[in-house]
């Protein structure tokens, strides 16, 4: 009479000392409590091993394949707010140019309007640092300043600069009021 045995890979691999249920409870063992832990977990467990068999059976687990994400970027939300966001931020810096075009602190820009877009963007990068009425008005003459020297400022007319510090003033408070809404 010949004995023949078959295998059942569904219960164990080929040479296994461990069913692949037994394995894999060890291997989310291993895995959720490590190797010191794990083992005595596994010990009141009735699944008597030792700390190395289990880091050993995480060690051998497949890497998990990496999916790519299916949309990279913003959501739409976010790219909303930026839009309106930098609508008023367009707005306020229109708003500025008509302001230094309308009062014109130096007079030096009735004939080329078109010639303050430095001076508005120095402006606007720094008007964040406001916070009072003064703080514009340095700001605004530390740009005049940077922009056309000591000469130029001799003719600044004190009126007209103060004018042009509360338009800005005006239209930053305007500003911030429809950001925070």
């Amino acid at each position: 009479m010949s004995r023949t045995s078959e295998q059942a890979p569904v219960l164990a691999e080929r040479y296994a000392h461990r069913t692949l249920r037994l394995r894999s409870v060890l291997q989310a063992v291993g895995l959720t409590l490590g190797g010191r832990p794990g083992s005595r977990h596994c010990g009141r467990l009735a699944m008597p091993t030792s700390r190395a068999t289990l880091l050993r059976l995480v060690r051998a687990m497949p890497d998990q394949p990496v999916v790519a994400p299916r949309v990279l970027g913003v959501d739409e939300f976010a790219e909303k707010h930026a839009r309106v966001l930098q609508a008023r931020y367009r707005w306020l810096y229109n708003g500025l140019i008509e302001i230094l075009i309308e009062f014109d602190p130096l007079g030096v820009h009735a004939a080329d309007p078109h010639a303050l877009a430095p001076e508005v963007s120095s402006i606007l990068a720094r008007l964040r640092d406001a916070r009072v009425a003064d703080e514009v008005e340095q700001i605004v003459l530390e740009e005049l300043h940077r922009w056309y020297g000591r000469r130029r400022l001799a003719a600044l007319d004190r009126d007209r600069l103060a004018d042009t510090t509360i338009a800005i003033c005006t239209a930053w408070n305007d500003f911030l009021s429809d950001t925070e809404r």
